[in-house]
């Protein structure tokens, strides 16, 4: 979230999460909804580089979330 700090004190989830490869994930908010990256979706951390972090989710394949 890139939003202003009262938006996300507001927030359901942590600021920051510590996660590694295998971690289940599951996307807060739509991504892209084009692809298939909504809300809800459920995927699989399958790398982590210094500023990306590599998920595969089932209907979409291979993507990497800059942070």
């Amino acid at each position: 979230e890139t939003g202003d700090a009262h938006t996300i004190a507001q927030c359901a989830y942590p600021k920051e999460l510590a996660v590694k490869p295998g971690a289940q994930i599951m996307l807060l908010a739509n991504v892209d909804v084009r692809r298939g990256l909504v809300n809800g979706s459920c995927g699989v951390v399958v790398s982590i580089e210094p500023d990306v972090i590599g998920c595969r989710f089932a209907r979409c394949g291979l993507h990497g979330e800059s942070h």
